[in-house]
């Protein structure tokens, strides 16, 4: 069995984001192609780590200082901590002008005296790097070592969305460093064909976010919107249009909508009668058996929108901006009908909801999108050619 080593700064079994979710389901898929999986935690992004499922990962290393030890397995630290680890962040620049302008080093001495250690006590075949302001761990990795990059997102155009100036900075260091990974595996067909074009040495690989097929129980269909999604600032600003721009154009239907996840924190939706808000819930499934049609109002963002794949999943139709769709491989007949003006965003919905048989047919569509692309049975092969793993089935 290979071993490998995620290098990441959330708890992977909290599903509050999009990105918790893709790499669960990877080193899930890992864990049935006979790859044992450790967690190395350089920077804690998330206080909660009360629920780990050691069936999928093997060792958990946190950025935890007690009785100065440097390393420390997560069983031991909930025994004696609890819930109490405290989140801190601290950001660490080289002398390259770049990394200092943006902060893109996220390692500093301590992480990476925590990071020998383990290779100290532990011999990795594989290491899987999630975001690149980590890249600077990868001197002390052994040349026969398979390097893996993860794009889950451009950052470049992140930082240029976000309004900063070094968009040419930044873009030279986030090529830079992705060439200095063997593989990189491309969540986005879009970014991957970017890549492909202006990067030399790395390998890359097309993965879409996957799932297992959404399991609808029988329900009263009471929720007539669903909107998904974690309190990141492009969510905010896309849930922040539909409500100004979009709602009051529906207040006339008084539609049944459900905002659903961390969101829910950053918006009041109080003033809104027929919103209801849930900030966690335990089953999707449960809020998707309710749900007529699903939106993704995104204005920036880069990627691939997870929620969209999970509504798919479900024949879920969504109504949504051309930005969350970026990064599919098929923008048409896919489950989705596009709409960036308010009104024709609106129109959309409405005429989804009340025409049945438009309704049916783009539920055709959204689980036909699944099947081709999304379904974690095509996953598999594509994860066993990219970490070189033969099937046993012959």
């Amino acid at each position: 069995m290979k071993k490998a080593l995620l290098i990441y700064h959330s708890n992977i079994f909290n599903h509050t984001c999009g990105t918790n979710v893709r790499l669960y389901n990877i080193i899930k898929m890992l864990k049935n192609i006979d790859i044992s999986t450790d967690l190395f935690v350089p920077r804690l992004f998330d206080n909660d780590w009360s629920k780990i499922d050691y069936n999928y990962l093997s060792n958990v290393y946190l950025d935890v200082e007690t009785d100065n030890e440097e390393r420390k397995s997560i069983k031991s630290i909930l025994e004696r901590y609890a819930n109490k680890i405290d989140h801190k962040l601290r950001f660490n620049s080289r002398n390259n002008n770049v990394e200092k302008i943006l902060s893109l080093d996220w390692i500093g001495d301590k992480e990476k005296k925590r990071f020998q250690d383990i290779l100290m006590s532990n011999s990795y075949d594989i290491f899987i790097f999630s975001y690149i302001y980590y890249s600077s761990l990868l001197p002390f990795i052994a040349s026969d070592c398979m390097r893996v990059i993860l794009l889950e997102d451009f950052l470049s155009i992140q930082q240029l969305q976000a309004g900063k100036n070094e968009f040419a900075q930044m873009l030279e260091f986030e090529l830079r460093e992705i060439d200095r990974f063997d593989r990189a595996i491309c969540i986005s067909t879009d970014e991957m064909a970017f890549f492909s074009n202006v990067t030399g040495k790395v390998k890359l690989y097309y993965l879409p976010h996957f799932v297992e097929r959404g399991k609808l129980i029988e329900k009263k269909k009471d929720i007539d919107i669903v909107f998904v999604g974690s309190s990141n600032e492009h969510n905010q600003r896309g849930l922040i249009w539909f409500l100004e721009d979009v709602y009051p154009r529906l207040k006339e239907y008084n539609f049944s909508i459900a905002i659903i996840g961390e969101i829910v924190d950053k918006i009041d939706l109080a003033k809104y009668s027929n919103i209801i808000s849930m900030r966690h819930v335990e089953k999707l499934e449960d809020i998707y058996s309710r749900t007529k049609i699903a939106i993704s109002p995104l204005q920036s963002g880069t990627g691939l929108k997870i929620k969209i794949v999970e509504a798919l999943s479900y024949g879920i139709p969504v109504v949504c901006t051309f930005k969350s769709i970026i990064g599919f491989p098929n923008k048409l007949e896919n489950g989705c009908i596009i709409a960036d003006e308010p009104k024709i965003f609106a129109n959309a919905i409405i005429e989804l909801i009340k025409d049945e048989k438009l309704y049916n047919e783009m539920q055709k569509q959204a689980l036909r999108q699944y099947e081709m692309i999304f379904n974690a049975n095509r996953a598999q092969e594509s994860i066993r050619n990219i970490f070189q793993i033969e099937s046993k089935i012959k």
